[in-house]
């Protein structure tokens, strides 16, 4: 009996950063490629993975989205 299994799936990564509070009543969405490539993003993995991929695409895939504190 083998015990793999595969998944496809759809990842949203939210966290707060102190650095970038601000007080505006709006939020700030950033989609410069000179901008979020400036920003820390954690590295994501999955324990005990057997292999994975992702998709190949010509643009980065990269929204940014700052909500007021």
């Amino acid at each position: 009996m083998e015990m793999d299994f595969s998944v496809t799936l759809f990842m949203r990564q939210y966290w707060e950063d102190p650095r970038l509070r601000f007080s505006d009543k709006y939020n700030k969405t950033l989609n410069l490629n000179s901008m979020s490539s400036r920003l820390w993003v954690p590295d994501i993995y999955f324990v005990n993975e057997k292999s994975g991929n992702t998709h190949s695409i010509t643009m980065p895939n990269r929204l940014i989205r700052i909500n007021p504190d």
